[in-house]
């Protein structure tokens, strides 16, 4: 077997007490030709501290001091410093499963995969260190214009950056949207349109925390239509470069985030509420005229309608946007 270096990525921003937990489940990777590069991004509590015990530790590890710049900057500067034939981003409020990169790494040869995910499991305890299991379940390969097709149906592949190995070559120097929230939103898609293969692995590898003071935790802002933001240009994009059969899922796809943002909308307390409203659901009303009703279900069909006719009405009535993502 080859035994190329991974270089995993790990942007850092104040989080002194999860730090230790994310470079110790990397360190012990049962792969073990690793590039580790930590970007810390002006953290002011004793996180770059913490990262410079560790790169004394290990050679693997180079760290990188910046001032704050965002999620986004700190991703972009550990792949710009990043020499490996495969990257993998870990948030470092996450761990790893002990076998998490050799297992991508071995599924990546096997099926000659630009792009290897597997599954996650969200935690909400600090002191859970779980680890299920070492087992792959079972395993899948798409190819061709399958790759994206099977990305925007959503089933096996998500929108996150970290889960998931990637080649070199398929990232190509496409960084992330400087400046913006959901980055994930504006970059993975453009990947996976580059991918000639891609495979998921039924194996729980990654580790999310979900801790109070995250981003995806803060209540709802201007800063949080960065995220419909990404979907009207990733839209855009799909229309621009796919045949009509893909097109299609994205307008669903478009229609279900619209109802998500308008529903967050209304029950924020953002600025230019009335604007915000108003762009959203016209963006909605030119969509839904595309869509070809006879091939969805009676719900969608009583969704899409419904939330047509009486926005508000609707968001009220469902509150909660379980009844959304149901569906």
């Amino acid at each position: 077997m080859r035994n190329s270096i991974i270089s995993v990525i790990i942007p850092v921003y104040n989080v002194e007490k999860y730090l230790s937990r994310c470079i110790e489940s990397v360190l012990n990777q049962t792969y073990r030709n690793l590039e580790i590069i930590i970007v810390d991004d002006g953290s002011t509590d004793d996180s770059l501290n913490i990262c410079r015990r560790y790169e004394k530790k290990d050679k693997r590890i180079k760290v990188i001091h910046q001032d704050n710049g965002g999620l986004s900057s700190a991703r972009n500067k550990g792949l710009m410093n990043s020499t490996g034939e495969y990257i993998s981003f870990v948030d470092s409020d996450d761990w790893l499963h002990p076998d998490f990169l050799a297992f991508l790494y071995g599924e990546s040869l096997l099926s000659n995969s630009d792009i290897v995910e597997c599954s996650i499991i969200e935690t909400f305890s600090y002191d859970k260190y779980c680890v299920v299991d070492n087992y792959i379940h079972n395993r899948i390969t798409f190819l061709g214009d399958d790759c994206f097709i099977e990305f925007i149906k959503g089933v096996y592949f998500k929108q996150t950056v970290w889960n998931k190995l990637y080649t070199r070559k398929v990232i190509n120097n496409i960084l992330f949207e400087y400046g913006k929230i959901h980055e994930d939103e504006f970059w993975t898609y453009r990947i996976f349109s580059r991918a000639k293969t891609v495979s998921f692995l039924n194996f729980k590898g990654y580790y999310y925390f979900q801790r109070d003071g995250s981003i995806m935790k803060k209540p709802f802002s201007e800063k949080n239509l960065d995220g419909y933001e990404a979907k009207c240009i990733r839209l855009n994009f799909i229309e621009t470069n796919y045949a009509n059969h893909i097109v299609r899922i994205e307008y669903i796809n478009f229609l279900l985030s619209s109802i998500y943002f308008y529903y967050r909308i209304v029950y924020s307390n953002i600025k230019h509420k009335k604007y915000y409203l108003h762009e959203v659901k016209s963006n909605y009303n030119d969509v839904l005229k595309k869509v070809e009703f006879k091939n969805l279900n009676i719900k969608k069909k009583i969704l899409f309608c419904s939330f047509y006719a009486f926005p508000k009405m609707y968001c009220r009535i469902h509150y909660g946007l379980s009844e959304v993502l149901k569906l």
